[in-house]
This record gives C-alpha cells, sequence and structure tokens, in this order.
C-alpha cells in the first residue's frame, strides 16, 4: 500500500460505491431495528416517545460504535453483493419456490407477447388500409400503432430473454437474462463470456454510464434484501405483543418491495448501457488482443465466435478455425512444406483481393466541372459544357466528407467553376471508420484525359479533397462525360455531363459522337 494511503481519513472510505451499495442499505436497516429495540421492543409494545428519549440520550460513542459495527458488516458482505444480485435473480431458489415463480414468469411472458401480437396485426390493418383497399389513413394514427407495437417489442426484447425456456423466476433475473442473451449478439459475441474482456477497455464516458447504472442495480438489490431480513426481524420481535403492533413490519417490507421495482428499472438502464458498450467498443477488443480489424460484418462474426469460445471451453484460436483452414492443417502432412499458419495467410490474401471489403459508411458531395467551360443547361437538368477544339481545359473534381459538406457549401462552390454539377453521397449500411479510401474515375471515351483515375484517403468527418486534370477535345462533337465515385471497389456517386465541342473556325458542333457505335 502506498505510505500516501496509510493515514487516508475515514471519509474517504464512506464514499463512491462504497457508501451507497456497502454502507447506507444496512445502516438504514439496522437504525429501524435499533429504532424499535430502543421504543422497548420485545419486552413490551414499542412507544414512539420511549424511542425519541433514548435517542436524545444517545452520545457520540454510542453513535461512533453503531457507524463501526455496520461498517465492519459491510466490509465483510461486500464480496458477496454478486451472491445477492443472483439471489434476486432466481438463482438457486428451491424447486418448491421456483416453480410457482417461473408459472407466473410464463404468464407474464404470454402476456406481453399477446400485446405484441395485437399490435403487429393492427399495423397489418393499418397498411392493408392504406394500399389494398385504396382508403388514407392519417398520419397520426399510422405513428400511434407504429409506436405501439415498437413498445411492445421493446418491452418484450428487453424484458425477457430470447425463448421462453431460458425464463428466470423473477422479473429480474428475466432483464437480466435478456442482456446477456442480446448484449453483442449480432456481432458474433456471447456477452457473459466477453464483457469480463471487454470492460476494461470502455472509454470513459462509457465506463461512467455503465458503472453509474450498475451501482444504482447494486445499491436497490442490497436494500431490498437489508430491508427483507429488517422486516422479518421487526416481525419476529412484535409478534409477542399481537395486534396492530405488528403492522409495523409492513415499512420495511413496503421498502423492500419499492427497491426492488427499483432495481429493475436500473437493470433495464444497465443493460441499455452495455448494449451501447458492445457497440461502441467491440473493436478496442482487437486492439487490446494484438488482432487486426475484420474486414465485414461477417468476418467479425467469424473471428468473435472463434474468441468465445476460445475463452469459453478454452479452445485455443488457431484450433478453431473453418473448415477449409482445418483441411489445409492435416492434409498430406508428411508433403506440406508450407506450414498452416502461412496457408491461411495466402488464402485470406486472396479472398480480400477476390471479394472487395464493405464500404466505409460517410456522407458528403461529389461536385466536378471544367474551368473556363461555357455553361449550356440541359432541359433535363444534365449539365452541359461548350469547349473549343485544339484546346487544353481544366476539369476540376471536389469531394467534401461529413461536416465539410454541410457546414460551409460557399467554400465548396468557390472551390468549383461557374457551372459545375454537385451531386450528394450517402453510403449507408456500411462498416464505420475514421477514414475512407476512394477512388475517382473519369470516363470520356472521345476526349483526351491526361490522368482518367485518382485514389485518395478523407476522414469520414470532416474533409474536403479537390482533383484536377487536364482534358482537351480533338475533334468537334458532342460527348458524354462521367465522373465516377467509387469506395472499395462500389459505385457510391457519379456526375454526368454532356461535353459539346465546337470547331472555333466554323463554329460547328460536327456529329453527336456519343451516340456513335464504338
Amino acid at each position: 500500500m502506498p505510505e500516501a494511503q496509510i493515514g487516508m481519513p475515514m471519509g474517504r472510505l464512506l464514499q463512491g460505491r462504497f457508501l451507497l451499495v456497502g454502507f447506507l442499505p444496512p445502516f438504514a436497516a439496522v437504525f429501524f431495528v435499533w429504532l424499535l429495540l430502543l421504543a422497548g421492543a420485545p419486552g413490551r409494545a414499542p412507544q414512539g416517545t420511549d424511542a425519541l428519549r433514548r435517542v436524545s440520550e444517545l452520545t457520540l460513542g454510542d453513535l461512533f460504535l453503531l457507524v463501526t459495527v455496520v461498517t465492519f458488516v459491510a466490509v465483510v458482505l461486500a464480496p458477496l453483493q454478486l451472491a445477492t444480485v443472483r439471489l434476486l435473480e432466481g438463482t438457486g431458489w428451491p424447486g418448491w419456490l421456483a416453480r410457482p415463480a417461473l408459472r407466473w414468469q410464463r404468464r407474464r411472458y404470454a402476456r406481453k407477447l399477446a400485446v405484441l401480437r395485437s399490435a403487429e396485426e393492427q399495423l397489418n390493418e393499418v397498411f392493408a388500409e392504406s394500399t389494398w383497399r385504396g382508403e388514407s389513413v392519417s398520419a397520426a394514427s399510422q405513428q400511434s400503432v407504429l409506436r405501439k407495437a415498437g413498445e411492445a417489442e421493446e418491452a418484450l426484447r428487453r424484458g425477457f430473454p430470447h425463448g421462453a425456456h431460458h425464463l428466470r423466476p423473477t422479473g429480474l433475473g428475466n432483464i437480466l437474462a435478456a442482456m446477456e442473451s442480446e448484449a453483442g449478439r449480432p456481432y458474433g459475441l456471447d456477452a457473459a463470456t466477453a464483457w469480463p474482456r471487454l470492460y476494461p477497455v470502455l472509454g470513459d464516458q462509457v465506463r461512467a454510464v455503465v458503472d453509474d447504472r450498475r451501482d444504482l442495480l447494486d445499491a436497490g438489490a442490497r436494500t431490498c434484501v437489508c430491508f427483507a431480513l429488517a422486516s422479518l426481524v421487526t416481525l419476529g420481535l412484535l409478534i409477542p405483543h399481537g395486534g396492530f403492533t405488528t403492522l409495523l413490519a409492513l415499512a420495511p417490507a413496503a421498502v423492500a418491495w419499492l427497491s426492488y421495482t427499483g432495481a429493475q428499472h436500473s437493470a433495464t438502464a444497465y443493460a441499455r448501457g452495455v448494449h451501447v458498450a458492445f457497440e461502441l467498443h467491440r473493436f478496442d477488443l482487437y486492439t487490446a488482443l494484438r488482432l487486426p480489424l475484420p474486414d465485414d460484418r461477417q468476418e467479425e462474426r467469424d473471428m468473435n465466435e472463434r474468441l468465445c469460445l476460445e475463452w469459453r471451453q478454452g479452445v485455443p484460436l488457431d484450433a478453431n478455425r473453418g473448415p477449409d483452414e482445418r483441411l489445409a492443417r492435416y492434409h498430406h502432412p508428411e508433403r506440406q512444406t508450407i506450414d498452416a499458419e502461412t496457408l491461411g495467410l495466402v488464402g485470406e490474401q486472396v479472398r480480400r483481393a477476390l471479394v472487395p471489403p464493405a464500404p466505409v459508411s460517410f456522407t458528403g458531395v461529389l461536385g466536378a466541372g471544367i474551368v473556363g467551360a461555357d455553361v449550356e443547361p440541359e432541359s433535363d437538368g444534365t449539365a452541359q459544357w461548350r469547349l473549343t477544339t485544339g484546346t487544353t481545359h481544366t476539369l476540376r473534381t471536389v469531394v467534401a466528407t461529413g461536416r465539410m459538406a454541410y457546414r460551409d457549401p460557399a467554400e465548396i462552390e468557390g472551390r468549383l467553376p461557374a457551372g459545375a454539377a454537385v451531386r450528394t453521397v450517402a453510403v449507408t449500411g456500411g462498416r464505420r471508420a475514421t477514414e475512407v479510401d476512394l477512388d475517382v474515375e473519369i470516363d470520356a471515351a472521345f476526349l483526351r484525359v491526361a490522368e482518367p483515375g485518382h485514389g485518395f484517403r478523407c476522414r469520414t468527418d470532416s474533409d474536403l479533397m479537390v482533383h484536377e486534370t487536364e482534358l482537351a477535345p480533338e475533334t468537334a462533337g458532342e460527348y458524354d462525360l462521367r465522373v465516377a465515385l467509387y469506395s472499395a471497389g462500389r459505385l457510391v456517386q457519379a456526375v454526368i455531363a454532356t461535353v459539346r465541342a465546337v470547331d472555333p473556325d466554323t463554329g460547328h458542333a460536327g456529329p453527336d459522337l456519343a451516340k456513335v457505335p464504338r
């Protein structure tokens, strides 16, 4: 222990999680029972005046002794906090108690499922009225039915695990079971297995949210158990006197019930925090484990399933690869001159070369224009630029991403020549990344383009790229020009224009060469 902590004052101990979870719940329960003892129980019926008189006679030493005893008990019971939550989940309950509790939870599950089915039927009826019958349905009615169906689905998904066979005897247990079965599942991660490894690499903000909600859950669980015990002790102290005096046992019982209800709400909030932690920081596991990031969602799921298999069952990562790699390892080992690891790497490189990775999600704009060209817009909105043959012009392409595309449109317009064509770019459903590799390709079959292709890298949050190349029409005529933007080998946007090349001597544009068979 560092020397600076040896003389730590008592006040530093009674703060934070220990104060909220470990000290306050047992102190409040013990203080309630202590008041009953001061009021005369169990020797006689408790009297409030006696309790007030004896409290006023307490010395600082008595209070210090009470605080010290409760603190010692809280420190001793701190390792049992997980067992306390498990008890309220229904883990380890005897069969005579668990069976009726499970029947009650099945009925709750069936009621929630019936509400969801009813909401889905109403939703289908609304869409049927608006499409098949041709009757108009108000937007408010549609939103109301959609909201009802969404709330029913959310209540079922957050309040119960996937499948009735995973139900637990209590509502709190079902909320936490739903979290364990759903968090990380879209990414191939087993929440119960991956969470102890994901938690240490969480960011400060997400960790603070998760810790705060977990503290509230633990505080509610500890308060529920402490006041349930206080209720039993109170009942034992007051039963010999009978009458309405025994109703005092309902006070701690009510506090225990309210604490359990609060623990359920805190568990729901905690489950949402865990879901967010998996969504935002699952790739930090790869960094901590010194593993390369996956290229697409399917590769991510496969890798996560293999990692969870290693963590859960001790199967080494190299031993639970796909069937093709296992065949490569064991096929003709006496003739194999290249080890299986190298074969796997070669196969991975071939796969990446044949199957392009998923594009990166980003938004922005693509603009293109010819410097000094005369603008002749067509009726269909397609840009048409008039040039003279025998001269060289500059084709300028501008790509803006993220906030740069919308924060200052004037700056983007200032980079583009007059009459430039601008198109919005929106790639959704791709993988998240801070940077994106883009390629600009210029397709102009009957025009001479100095640099028909250019690749570059942009930040997805805010960036601006300007590319220029020379363009020269050699023969009078009308030509199609296409400036295409690609991400991960996939077309994401294109600017299409018509270039009308005019002979400077005759003023004649010649035939429409774009329509002549090539």
